[in-house]
């Protein structure tokens, strides 16, 4: 069986950027994105609009939370227009 993922539920660019900011906010504390030091890092690549930066340091995290890293991915996609 295969795993169908959309990327794009019809979300608007801006829909996605507040789902983003949500979403790196819940887990600032967490391990998920790295902890608070890399959340800080992560929201100045944000307002920098470095956003494939951003893609490279979350896939690089590891360990709990990879439905979140994942979600924040396909995020990431429908803000840059891949």
């Amino acid at each position: 069986m295969q795993k169908i993922i959309i990327i794009n539920d019809g979300q608007t660019v801006e829909q996605a950027k507040n789902s983003l900011l949500a979403k790196m906010y819940h887990c600032r504390y967490k391990t998920t994105l790295g902890g608070y030091e890399a959340w800080l890092k992560l929201l100045g690549l944000y307002y920098a609009f470095d956003f494939k930066a951003m893609c490279d340091h979350i896939a690089a995290c590891k360990g709990m939370g990879g439905k979140t890293r994942s979600e924040c991915l396909v995020l990431l996609k429908i803000i840059m227009g891949v």
